[in-house]
């Protein structure tokens, strides 16, 4: 069995907590958000989001909301599309 003292325990832990985050952050971040009706206030559930020029995208859940994830850094022109509404880019 291996036995760790409590300042070997904090200093292994934060060790483990940067090496988290960097790995996260080597992935990417990501775009997320809530379509909502503009009238009804009504969560738009299905729509396609798409970033422009990539492959990457997502699609709306039941509460509107979506998320692109492994998204790089840079700008991005967003579009949103459904069958019940007009296409926006944005």
């Amino acid at each position: 069995m291996l036995r760790i003292g409590k300042r070997h325990f904090k200093s292994l832990m934060l060790i483990l907590s940067i090496l988290m985050v960097f790995s996260l952050n080597l992935l990417g971040g990501q775009i997320k958000g809530t379509l909502i009706d503009k009238e009804t206030k009504e969560p738009i559930i299905g729509a396609s989001v798409m970033l422009e020029g990539t492959t990457k995208g997502s699609v709306s859940d039941f509460d509107g909301n979506y998320i692109i994830r492994e998204v790089e850094s840079g700008t991005y022109k967003i579009k949103i599309s459904s069958l019940e509404y007009s296409t926006v880019i944005s």
